[in-house]
């Protein structure tokens, strides 16, 4: 990136969701101006700077909504089998729009 920035060359990369990215992300999730990009996606722009970054960097943060019925896999609790794993949907009382970011 650095490389890249010193000779003035416009540059893409996909960032993990490490810790300090996720931060971002949920910071972001509650702006108004988010911009519909095409194919369902809408993205916000923001400014990141981390630990190992000289300077702070522009980072677009997509999301898109989603389709599907949305399954959270946890462990049940059940005190006869503990290592079962029991399934949570997400089925909202009132219409909710519910997003996904692209995934690392």
């Amino acid at each position: 990136m650095t490389d890249l920035e010193s000779q003035a060359q416009a540059y893409l990369f996909k960032l993990r969701q490490s810790v300090g990215v996720k931060s971002l992300i949920e910071r972001q999730w509650s702006r108004q101006d988010w911009q519909s990009v095409g194919q369902g996606f809408d993205a916000v722009e923001a400014s990141l700077k981390l630990a190992g970054w000289r300077q702070a960097r522009r980072v677009v943060v997509l999301r898109r909504a989603v389709r599907d019925c949305l399954i959270d896999e946890g462990k049940a609790k059940n005190k006869r089998s503990p290592r079962q794993q029991g399934l949570h949907f997400a089925e909202p009382m009132m219409p909710v729009k519910l997003w996904s970011t692209p995934s690392s």
